[in-house]
Protein backbone atom coordinates (compact mmCIF):
# COMPACT_ATOMS: atom_id res chain seq x y z
CA UNK A 1 0.00 0.00 0.00
CA UNK A 2 1.57 3.04 -0.85
CA UNK A 3 1.02 5.52 1.78
CA UNK A 4 2.20 9.00 -0.14
CA UNK A 5 0.80 9.98 -3.11
CA UNK A 6 3.09 11.10 -6.12
CA UNK A 7 1.68 14.58 -6.16
CA UNK A 8 2.55 15.52 -2.22
CA UNK A 9 5.96 14.41 -3.58
CA UNK A 10 6.17 16.47 -6.76
CA UNK A 11 5.06 18.89 -4.43
CA UNK A 12 7.72 18.83 -2.17
CA UNK A 13 10.32 18.35 -4.74
CA UNK A 14 9.14 21.21 -7.06
CA UNK A 15 9.03 23.52 -3.43
CA UNK A 16 13.11 22.24 -2.48
CA UNK A 17 13.63 22.95 -6.00
CA UNK A 18 12.52 26.62 -6.30
CA UNK A 19 14.26 27.11 -2.86
CA UNK A 20 17.71 25.53 -4.09
CA UNK A 21 17.42 27.87 -7.19
CA UNK A 22 16.75 30.94 -5.20
CA UNK A 23 19.65 29.99 -2.93
CA UNK A 24 22.25 29.02 -5.81
CA UNK A 25 21.12 32.75 -7.36
CA UNK A 26 21.37 34.40 -3.20
CA UNK A 27 24.81 33.30 -3.57
CA UNK A 28 26.16 34.83 -6.86
CA UNK A 29 24.25 38.06 -5.67
CA UNK A 30 26.17 37.64 -2.24
CA UNK A 31 29.48 37.16 -4.24
CA UNK A 32 28.94 40.77 -6.32
CA UNK A 33 27.67 42.51 -2.81
CA UNK A 34 30.44 41.78 -0.88
CA UNK A 35 33.29 42.16 -3.83
CA UNK A 36 31.62 45.35 -4.49
CA UNK A 37 31.91 46.68 -1.11
CA UNK A 38 35.59 46.19 -0.88
CA UNK A 39 36.42 47.77 -3.54
CA UNK A 40 34.24 50.85 -1.91
CA UNK A 41 36.29 50.74 0.84
CA UNK A 42 39.66 50.80 -0.87
CA UNK A 43 38.88 53.93 -2.72
CA UNK A 44 37.49 55.59 0.59
CA UNK A 45 41.34 54.72 1.72
CA UNK A 46 42.30 56.72 -1.36
CA UNK A 47 40.04 59.08 -1.02
CA UNK A 48 37.97 58.75 -4.00
CA UNK A 49 34.43 59.19 -2.72
CA UNK A 50 33.64 59.57 -6.26
CA UNK A 51 33.82 56.22 -7.41
CA UNK A 52 33.46 54.72 -3.98
CA UNK A 53 29.59 55.83 -4.08
CA UNK A 54 29.22 55.12 -7.48
CA UNK A 55 30.05 51.18 -5.96
CA UNK A 56 27.54 51.86 -3.35
CA UNK A 57 24.96 52.73 -5.44
CA UNK A 58 25.71 49.22 -7.59
CA UNK A 59 25.63 47.47 -4.27
CA UNK A 60 22.35 49.06 -3.25
CA UNK A 61 20.51 47.36 -7.00
CA UNK A 62 22.12 44.11 -6.52
CA UNK A 63 20.91 44.19 -2.52
CA UNK A 64 17.29 45.20 -4.05
CA UNK A 65 17.19 42.23 -6.40
CA UNK A 66 18.97 39.90 -3.37
CA UNK A 67 16.15 41.22 -1.13
CA UNK A 68 13.51 40.30 -3.96
CA UNK A 69 14.57 36.70 -4.08
CA UNK A 70 14.01 36.49 -0.55
CA UNK A 71 10.09 37.18 -0.67
CA UNK A 72 9.28 33.38 -1.02
CA UNK A 73 12.00 32.53 1.19
CA UNK A 74 12.29 35.28 4.35
CA UNK A 75 14.65 32.83 6.13
CA UNK A 76 17.26 33.74 3.30
CA UNK A 77 17.28 37.38 5.22
CA UNK A 78 18.82 35.79 7.91
CA UNK A 79 20.58 32.04 6.96
CA UNK A 80 22.74 31.67 4.57
CA UNK A 81 24.86 33.77 2.11
CA UNK A 82 23.58 37.07 2.48
CA UNK A 83 23.73 38.07 6.31
CA UNK A 84 27.59 38.37 5.75
CA UNK A 85 26.84 40.00 1.95
CA UNK A 86 24.52 43.07 3.94
CA UNK A 87 27.30 43.41 6.95
CA UNK A 88 30.02 44.04 4.40
CA UNK A 89 28.24 46.33 2.61
CA UNK A 90 26.90 48.18 5.91
CA UNK A 91 30.56 48.31 6.80
CA UNK A 92 31.19 49.83 3.36
CA UNK A 93 28.10 52.93 3.67
CA UNK A 94 28.84 53.45 6.92
CA UNK A 95 32.48 54.10 6.48
CA UNK A 96 31.69 56.04 3.64
CA UNK A 97 28.98 58.29 5.35
CA UNK A 98 31.57 58.50 8.90
CA UNK A 99 34.65 59.70 6.86
CA UNK A 100 32.59 61.74 4.02
CA UNK A 101 29.96 63.27 6.44
CA UNK A 102 30.91 62.91 9.36
CA UNK A 103 27.42 61.35 10.71
CA UNK A 104 26.06 57.39 10.96
CA UNK A 105 23.13 56.28 9.38
CA UNK A 106 20.58 54.60 11.22
CA UNK A 107 19.34 51.07 10.20
CA UNK A 108 15.88 51.94 8.99
CA UNK A 109 18.13 54.46 6.62
CA UNK A 110 19.70 51.58 5.42
CA UNK A 111 16.66 49.03 5.16
CA UNK A 112 18.41 45.58 6.42
CA UNK A 113 18.52 43.77 9.69
CA UNK A 114 19.38 45.20 12.72
CA UNK A 115 22.17 42.25 13.01
CA UNK A 116 23.71 42.95 9.92
CA UNK A 117 23.92 46.76 10.87
CA UNK A 118 25.55 45.85 14.05
CA UNK A 119 27.69 43.96 12.61
CA UNK A 120 28.63 46.27 9.99
CA UNK A 121 29.48 49.35 12.51
CA UNK A 122 31.68 47.45 14.41
CA UNK A 123 33.66 46.52 11.44
CA UNK A 124 33.49 49.98 10.30
CA UNK A 125 35.75 51.33 13.64
CA UNK A 126 38.58 49.77 11.80
CA UNK A 127 38.55 50.72 8.74
CA UNK A 128 38.37 54.18 10.77
CA UNK A 129 41.63 53.32 12.35
CA UNK A 130 43.39 52.77 9.12
CA UNK A 131 41.77 56.00 7.87
CA UNK A 132 43.34 57.76 10.58
CA UNK A 133 46.65 55.95 10.33
CA UNK A 134 47.01 57.65 6.84
CA UNK A 135 46.18 60.97 8.08
CA UNK A 136 48.86 60.85 10.65
CA UNK A 137 51.48 59.73 8.09
CA UNK A 138 50.58 63.35 6.39
CA UNK A 139 50.93 65.12 9.50
CA UNK A 140 47.22 65.65 9.40
CA UNK A 141 46.58 65.65 12.93
CA UNK A 142 43.14 67.98 13.44
CA UNK A 143 41.15 65.92 10.80
CA UNK A 144 42.32 62.36 12.71
CA UNK A 145 41.24 64.01 15.88
CA UNK A 146 37.87 64.41 14.32
CA UNK A 147 37.24 60.50 13.08
CA UNK A 148 38.94 59.69 16.55
CA UNK A 149 35.63 61.15 18.48
CA UNK A 150 33.49 59.41 15.74
CA UNK A 151 35.16 56.11 16.80
CA UNK A 152 34.85 56.75 20.42
CA UNK A 153 30.62 57.58 19.89
CA UNK A 154 30.37 54.63 18.43
CA UNK A 155 32.18 52.81 21.14
CA UNK A 156 29.90 54.57 23.34
CA UNK A 157 27.19 53.43 21.54
CA UNK A 158 28.04 49.57 20.60
CA UNK A 159 28.91 49.42 24.59
CA UNK A 160 25.27 50.17 25.53
CA UNK A 161 24.48 46.92 23.33
CA UNK A 162 26.24 44.28 25.58
CA UNK A 163 23.30 41.60 25.36
CA UNK A 164 23.75 38.02 25.88
CA UNK A 165 25.39 35.93 22.69
CA UNK A 166 21.89 34.66 22.07
CA UNK A 167 20.43 37.64 21.11
CA UNK A 168 23.92 39.86 19.75
CA UNK A 169 25.99 36.59 18.57
CA UNK A 170 30.01 37.34 19.35
CA UNK A 171 28.77 41.11 20.46
CA UNK A 172 31.12 40.65 23.71
CA UNK A 173 34.07 39.92 21.53
CA UNK A 174 33.76 42.34 18.95
CA UNK A 175 32.97 45.55 22.32
CA UNK A 176 36.39 44.50 23.10
CA UNK A 177 38.12 44.81 19.72
CA UNK A 178 36.38 48.11 19.30
CA UNK A 179 37.81 48.77 22.74
CA UNK A 180 41.46 48.00 22.00
CA UNK A 181 41.23 49.70 18.32
CA UNK A 182 40.42 52.87 20.12
CA UNK A 183 42.60 53.05 22.78
CA UNK A 184 45.37 52.04 20.38
CA UNK A 185 44.51 54.90 17.86
CA UNK A 186 44.06 57.28 20.77
CA UNK A 187 48.03 56.47 21.95
CA UNK A 188 49.07 56.74 18.47
CA UNK A 189 47.88 60.26 18.30
CA UNK A 190 48.77 61.43 21.45
CA UNK A 191 52.42 59.81 20.78
CA UNK A 192 52.76 61.73 17.47
CA UNK A 193 51.01 65.26 18.67
CA UNK A 194 53.48 65.15 21.48
CA UNK A 195 56.26 64.39 19.28
CA UNK A 196 55.35 67.20 16.61
CA UNK A 197 55.05 69.76 20.01
CA UNK A 198 58.46 68.58 21.24
CA UNK A 199 60.23 69.16 17.56
CA UNK A 200 58.47 72.48 16.87
CA UNK A 201 59.61 73.43 20.29
CA UNK A 202 63.20 72.57 18.90
CA UNK A 203 63.16 75.01 15.76
CA UNK A 204 61.70 77.71 17.91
Amino acid sequence: MKIISEDVVLEIEEFLKKKDEKREALILKSREIIRNSSKAIIFIHRRDFEKAFELIKIIEKILKEAFSLCQEFPEFMYTGPLPQAIQEYAEAILTFYLIKEGKILSPKELEIPLDSYINGLTDSVGELRRYILDLLREDNIKESEKILEIMDEIYVMIKRFEFAKGVLPNIKRKIDIIRKIVEDTKADLTFISHTKLIINSYKK
